[in-house]
C-alpha cells in the first residue's frame, strides 16, 4: 500500500502535524508515505501553496522524518 500524495499544513488547505501524517500512515500499513505540497511561488498563495519562508521547513521536516522511521515506512519527499 503506498500515498504517493500528501499535503501538509504548509498548502493551506490540509491540517495536522508532519509526524501526525507519518504515524498514521504506518497504522494504516502503508509501506510508502509521499508528501508532495505544492511548491512555492514568488507571490504568496497562503490558500494554496506553501510560503517561499516555508520551503527549507519542509524539507528539513520530512527528512528528519524519513530517517526517524526509516525501519518502519518508505517516506518520499517533494513538490507538486
Amino acid at each position: 500500500k503506498q500515498n504517493y500524495h500528501s499535503h501538509t499544513k504548509r498548502c493551506g488547505h490540509a491540517v495536522g502535524e508532519d509526524e501526525d501524517y507519518v504515524r498514521e500512515a504506518i497504522k494504516a500499513g502503508l509501506e510508502v508515505l509521499g508528501f508532495s505540497d505544492h511548491a512555492a511561488y514568488p507571490i504568496p498563495c497562503p490558500s494554496e501553496r506553501m510560503n517561499l519562508d516555508q520551503v527549507e521547513d519542509y524539507m528539513q521536516s520530512i527528512t528528519a522524518l524519513k530517517e526517524k522511521y526509516a525501519d518502519d515506512i518508505k517516506i518520499l519527499l517533494g513538490m507538486e
